[in-house]
């Protein structure tokens, strides 16, 4: 079904994401897309509305380890940023998508209109992030470490990645960097 709906109107491409869409945004590797999807992915300008374009195989991992590309091939997805044809190509893990029937379990309100969401940010123990629910939704958290994964969130290769240990209503998730917003002020 070309261009999915988020609400009852098709969202502004580039533009922040709704405290109305938030709670039935999720994000998994396990994600399909379909050409004209709308869905929400994370910028230095926070979470913004795009538009898929279509998947293409990439050789190779975002995430790379100690200098070295693991050899693999991972599925990325082209996605419209703007009316003008900007474009961002990124994997699933990377990729909202908009789950029109689910009921969020313990989503609670969150401020994302200044957060960023970059791959290269750094966060100091103590810090209070943004991170995205499994069941739908965001959640405020405190970065509590840096954990090395042995298995990449991104890919198959098997190759390991640092993440980041965040603690949040009684529970600790290791997240990777892409998914933790920053606060920004």
């Amino acid at each position: 079904y070309m261009g999915c709906i988020l609400t009852m109107e098709d969202p502004v491409l580039g533009s922040q994401l709704t405290t109305t869409d938030a709670p039935k945004i999720v994000f998994s590797h396990l994600h399909e897309f379909l050409a004209g999807e709308f869905v929400v992915i994370g910028t230095e300008a926070g979470l913004i509305y795009g538009r898929v374009s279509r998947k293409i195989q990439e050789q190779g991992c975002m995430l790379v380890e100690n200098g070295v590309q693991p050899a693999t091939v991972v599925d990325m997805w082209y996605i419209y940023v703007s009316e003008d044809l900007k474009v961002i190509c990124l994997p699933n893990v990377s990729v909202g998508k908009y789950m029109k029937d689910l009921t969020p379990l313990n989503s609670v309100p969150v401020d994302l209109s200044r957060t960023s969401w970059m791959l290269s940010q750094s966060f100091t123990i103590g810090e209070q992030v943004i991170i995205p629910r499994s069941s739908g939704g965001f959640s405020v958290a405190t970065i509590s470490g840096r954990e090395v994964q042995n298995s990449c969130v991104v890919c198959s290769a098997g190759h390991s990645n640092e993440c980041w240990v965040v603690a949040f209503e009684d529970l600790t998730k290791i997240v990777p960097p892409f998914l933790c917003g920053k606060l920004v002020s």
